[in-house]
C-alpha cells in the first residue's frame, strides 16, 4: 500500500505531466498561463477578518492578446467578455482554458 507522501507525489506528477501537455498544445500562451490574471488574497488586519480573495486581469487581456493562443482578438477597450474566435478560450469558463496547476 502506497504512503501519503508516495501518493501525493503521484498526484503532483499526474498534474505536472498535464501542464506540460497544455504547454505544448498553447505553445504561445502568456506568462499566466491561460488564466487571463492573477488572484491573490489581501489581508486587511488582525480585527477585520479573513482576507479578500482579490483578482487583477493580466496584460494581455488588458492589451486585447487571448491568454491561450496570444491572438489579438479584443479591442484594449473591450467591456464585454467573450470567447477567443480563435482558440475558444473562455475567461476561466471552459474545462481546457488554463493551465493545470498544484
Amino acid at each position: 500500500m502506497a504512503t501519503d507522501d508516495e501518493q501525493l507525489e503521484e498526484v503532483y506528477k499526474e498534474i505536472d505531466e498535464a501542464n506540460k501537455a497544455w504547454h505544448k498544445r498553447w505553445p504561445n500562451a502568456c506568462k499566466c498561463e491561460g488564466a487571463g490574471g492573477y488572484g491573490y488574497v489581501e489581508m486587511h488586519g488582525f480585527k477585520h477578518g479573513a482576507g479578500e480573495h482579490m483578482w487583477d486581469t493580466c496584460t494581455c487581456v488588458l492589451d486585447g492578446f487571448c491568454p491561450r493562443c496570444n491572438a489579438r482578438v479584443w479591442p484594449e477597450d473591450m467591456e464585454d467578455e467573450w470567447p477567443c474566435p480563435e482558440c475558444g478560450w473562455n475567461w476561466g469558463k471552459g474545462k481546457d482554458d488554463a493551465a493545470p496547476q498544484i
